[in-house]
């Protein structure tokens, strides 16, 4: 009968066999039949490349170890070809997690809560940043990482990955021209944030005051911006419907009454477009402005008697103020090139109050 005889030793770390200078630090080694265990203790700033290498004479470390980090980090730089195609791995895992997180995901593979969605969104998170900080200068990891963190707004984060690959990487011109756009996405980003903004406090004042047509003026004009045009119409023909009332009010401020007549330029509405004109002349008699827009309004939609009657009595006042202020609009020098009266433009009465110049 065979019997194996096991034996027990025991040696303390404290005790060393043999206490090495590792530069920046010291290592101690107990040594058990054919085992060598060793305790390192590195200082902050301790690095292999600097400390080690000039006396391994390798570029790198060439020695297996099974090593457990009892206190501080210590990271751990694989030769390039391996960190490149670890970091190529764990990008591809982040992939799949990205792609079970979009919208061409089959059902079966897709988050069946948001319990669930949110885990993904952090195991995809995790993996695209160890891709990165495997291979920061890798453009697979840079890019790859860079879109998912823009699928959630998270512009700051994906400039800072951009940076520090550029840091690295300093002559990669698809990586700077990275870093611009991002640049002008945080600006287009913060644009759209204060008009967001805007947009709430403008929509509460319509509910609030619908007969505020400055408002509603400018509440439309963002959503033209906002290529919404249908809803800056649907808001408009809203609006025109309340026309009547306001207009019937004695106490009407002028600005409000500008904007009526916008909106209902706008919709091509004529006969509110009047009205809001007429409004205005009774509510601004000594300013010619309103009265040339309404003589503009009658020769366009025939009213011609009114029209010239309206324009001579507006250029009277607009020549007049020139005499006093020589700054002010010259409304014969507009009425020339002004297209709204090429309907009249050869009648004689046109012709009598805008001469050729």
């Amino acid at each position: 009968m065979i019997t194996e005889t096991i034996r027990l030793a025991r040696k303390n770390l404290n005790s060393p066999d043999v206490t090495r200078d590792c530069g920046h630090g010291t290592l101690e080694l107990v040594t058990l039949d054919d085992v060598t265990l060793a305790r390192a203790t590195l200082q902050s700033g301790w690095k292999w490349s600097e400390h080690i290498r000039p006396m391994a004479n390798t570029e790198s470390c060439q020695v297996q170890h099974l090593q457990y980090v009892i206190s501080g980090r210590l990271r751990i730089i694989r030769d390039d070809g391996g960190q490149k195609a670890f970091s190529k791995l764990r990008s591809s895992i982040a992939g799949v997690y990205a792609w079970r997180l979009g919208q061409y995901c089959p059902p079966e593979y897709a988050p069946k809560n948001e319990t669930e969605r949110q885990a993904l969104i952090k195991e995809a998170d995790f993996a695209f940043k160890q891709a990165f900080a495997f291979c920061p200068y890798s453009p697979e990891a840079v890019y790859r990482y860079v879109n998912f963190l823009l699928q959630f707004n998270r512009l700051d984060d994906a400039l800072i990955v951009a940076q520090t690959c550029i840091k690295l990487d300093p002559y990669n011109d698809q990586v700077k021209n990275l870093i611009n756009q991002l640049k002008e996405f945080k600006a287009q980003s913060a644009s759209r944030g204060q008009i967001q903004e805007q947009l709430q406090k403008l929509q509460s004042e319509a509910v609030a005051h619908p007969t505020n047509f400055q408002n509603i003026l400018a509440l439309g004009s963002i959503f033209s911006q906002m290529q919404e045009t249908n809803r800056a119409t649907e808001l408009f023909h809203q609006a025109a419907a309340l026309f009547g009332q306001a207009l019937a009010d004695p106490h009407a401020h002028p600005e409000n009454v500008t904007a009526m007549a916008q909106i209902a330029a706008t919709l091509g509405d004529y006969p509110k477009l009047e009205a809001a004109l007429q409004k205005l002349v009774a509510l601004l008699p000594s300013q010619p402005e309103p009265l040339y827009d309404l003589a503009a309004l009658q020769a366009i939609t025939g009213k011609t008697d009114d029209s010239m009657k309206n324009l001579g009595l507006a250029i009277q006042m607009s020549s007049k103020r020139l005499l006093t202020n020589a700054t002010s609009r010259d409304l014969i020098a507009e009425a020339r090139k002004d297209p709204r009266f090429n309907a009249v433009r050869n009648l004689p009465g046109f012709q009598k109050l805008v001469p050729v110049d």
